[in-house]
């Protein structure tokens, strides 16, 4: 089971299916999950990792049972899909990761093995060589100011910089010059796609790990780290480093990341609204406008937000002041686990405790996506499983129907997208009217 939940969390960041899917960068991520939660085994037993599985399950399902768009809560919406459904198999994933966390080791090796398959494709996209995506969705402006954002599989580049940085801090548990040079790639990757929120989580998860290690900085590493600079200095003034230069342009014209610090403001007011059971999951889109403030539309005209640009803010619009305080729960029981775990696990614990610093700073400024919600309570319940010591179940609770049932849903009415596209491509309007009804109603 562990091998099967780890290679899980890997292909949830590395499918792609273009052609065959119409969001074929979100539908099967989505789809692989939901259908890989049906068949997680799960240990029944009191655990604060249960509890919070539990309240947050309970949580999701009431916030969408009162939400302004039931159906679409969940659903989910057509950027991420993580509504109620994949939310709870995210959930359900995560408490199946807890009850395997002895083997740590073996999970993280393919995990890491994800991350480096994800940040050699981003650094070939980056050099301009991709098979799979069209270069274009992800370059930006015109001539000698083009910037290029890569995406790998991700489907963004900020939530691929966003995975690539529990990939850093995980690998830091595999042996030491595979992991090492995991994390160095990764590090390079995440660097070329220009997210400013993910160098902020570089370093955030950095000083997290260094405080669980305890504070030493070996000659060695310092001299690493200088060569280090001296490299990217050099890459950054070089012809290939022109698209990193045009990306710095940018944050000087923009210095406090577009319509954040606004978008924040008006989203906090409009949880407040609604404080108790908040707009449901995955209402964003549709409810804000009505809370939007006129700076930020004058700001930012016929400018659509599909979510609050925070993990904490996102969950309080979502559900109400329940969401947000969960999601502060998984965060004091992920580095309270790291804690406690570091004298018997201390390479281990230190990855674990900087991966989720890394990734809590990297998301207080995007969104969850399946494949960093999936890696993000992976890292908490693996911390949680190594430090309650939960003996692997032998049953199965036979989830998987219903979940099957939704992910082959997911598919098929994705499918019946991507004819409709293939048959408006070919001109024929009659087939692809039928497919669009065949979306519709399915």
């Amino acid at each position: 089971m562990s091998y099967f939940l780890a290679a899980v969390i890997a292909l949830v960041a590395l499918i792609l299916v273009p052609g065959f899917s119409f969001s074929f960068d979100v539908v099967p991520k989505a789809a692989v999950l939901i259908a890989a939660a049906g068949f997680t085994s799960l240990t029944i037993r009191r655990s604060r990792l249960m509890w919070l599985v539990a309240a947050s399950a309970a949580s999701l399902i009431v916030s969408a049972c009162l939400s302004s768009n039931p159906e679409l809560s969940w659903y989910g919406s057509a950027w991420r899909r993580y509504g109620v459904i994949a939310q709870v198999a995210t959930l359900l994933l995560a408490w199946g990761v807890a009850a395997q966390a002895s083997k740590v080791s073996s999970m993280l090796k393919i995990i890491s093995a994800a991350g480096l398959i994800t940040a050699l494709y981003g650094i070939a996209q980056y050099f301009g060589w991709d098979p799979i995506l069209p270069a274009a969705s992800y370059h930006i402006g015109e001539g000698v100011w083009t910037i290029v954002r890569p995406p790998s599989t991700l489907g963004y580049s900020s939530y691929f910089a966003t995975w690539l940085l529990f990939i850093v801090f995980l690998s830091f548990d595999l042996p030491r010059w595979p992991g090492r040079f995991i994390a160095a790639i990764c590090v390079v990757a995440m660097l070329l796609t220009g997210t400013r929120a993910a160098m902020l989580g570089l370093i955030a998860g950095a000083a997290v790990w260094l405080f669980w290690r305890g504070v030493r900085i070996p000659r060695k590493a310092i001299a690493i780290a200088g060569a280090v600079i001296v490299a990217a200095a050099a890459f950054y003034f070089s012809p290939p480093g022109q698209m990193v230069r045009a990306r710095a342009r940018w944050y000087r014209e923009d210095p406090w990341g577009g319509a954040r610090l606004l978008l924040w403001r008006d989203s906090a007011l409009m949880a407040s609204a609604h404080p108790v059971f908040g707009f449901g999951p995955e209402t964003f889109t549709a409810n804000f406008p009505h809370y939007e403030s006129r700076g930020l539309a004058r700001a930012y005209p016929d400018f659509a937000h599909e979510s609050p640009h925070n993990i904490f803010l996102d969950a309080f619009c979502a559900q109400g002041f329940p969401g947000l305080l969960l999601m502060l729960a998984w965060c004091a029981l992920g580095f309270a686990a790291a804690w406690r775990i570091r004298g018997k696990y201390p390479t281990t614990a230190a990855g674990l405790a900087g991966a989720l610093a890394a990734g809590i700073a990297s998301q207080l400024f995007t969104a969850f996506t399946v494949p960093t919600a999936v890696i993000f309570f992976a890292t908490i319940a693996l911390a949680d499983g190594l430090e309650s010591g939960v003996t692997p179940p032998r049953r199965y609770i036979p989830l998987f129907a219903p979940l099957l049932y939704f992910a082959v849903r997911y598919v098929h009415l994705d499918r019946e997208l991507a004819l409709t596209q293939h048959a408006i491509a070919a001109r024929d309007l009659t087939s692809a009217a039928a497919h669009y009804a065949a979306s519709r109603n399915g």
